[in-house]
């Protein structure tokens, strides 16, 4: 008599889950169910980490600007730099290397403001590109317990034997719970990482903005212009 086949699609689940929907479905999703659920949880985590660090407040304080271009027009340098270097955001990081050669030629030190706008985009794009991960890993995941719980479910059919609901069920299960859970994880994620991309890219404009301003502030030249302060109204819906 050959042994019955091994079930994958059964797993243990912790004690204060117990007698809940959810781990019924969770253990017929089986591991892939609950490596979705992992997924699930670092992307909360995360979402609540850059909601809060990706924005004009932190990374592009208006104040800080005013303060900085206040300095400067009143031919206080050092006080302008001491400023810039106290602060963490990526406004403070980019002035802070515009401010350190203020006697390079105008076109030196635009090379400079844009490297260091540059460098603080990509900072801010690493950021999220964990979210973008599990917004594609995720789905992945669901189709690999898809696969899986299929596979079960042809074994079981052509085991040369009458297959006993059960065990179908058990395998269809697995395919079904798998593909949702992967869904329900990956849509909040893409939308979440495409607002925190629209983000850090309005982000990156308004520093290469004020950068530009400061530039134009330490070689004496006007500012085209232009007000690097944003519009009242958008202020207002910060």
């Amino acid at each position: 008599m050959s042994a019955p086949p091994v079930s994958w699609a059964v797993v243990e689940v912790p004690l204060w889950l117990a007698g809940t929907g959810i781990t019924t479905h969770l253990g017929e999703g089986g591991l892939v169910a609950w490596l979705i659920v992992a997924l699930s949880v670092v992307l909360i985590s995360l979402a609540c980490m850059q909601l809060v660090t990706i924005r004009y407040s932190t990374q592009c304080p208006e104040e800080l600007f005013l303060r900085i271009d206040e300095y400067l027009s009143r031919g206080q340098l050092p006080r302008a730099k001491e400023l810039a270097g106290r602060d963490p955001s990526a406004l403070a990081l980019v002035a802070e290397a515009v401010l350190k050669s203020p006697a390079l030629p105008r076109t030196e030190l635009r090379e400079i403001a844009h490297e260091a706008t540059s460098e603080q985009s990509i900072r801010l794009n690493q950021r999220i590109s964990y979210i973008g991960l599990i917004a594609t890993i995720a789905p992945m995941l669901g189709l690999l317990g898809t696969v899986s719980g299929m596979i079960r479910a042809f074994s079981t059919m052509s085991a040369g034997q009458q297959p006993e609901a059960t065990q179908l069920a058990a395998a269809i299960s697995e395919a079904l719970i798998t593909t949702y859970l992967g869904l329900t994880v990956a849509i909040p994620a893409l939308v979440l990482y495409l607002v925190l991309r629209n983000r850090a890219t309005n982000i990156t404009l308004r520093l290469a903005t004020n950068a530009e301003h400061l530039v134009d502030r330490l070689t004496g030249s006007p500012a085209n212009g232009r007000d690097p302060r944003p519009a009242p109204a958008a202020r207002a819906s910060r």
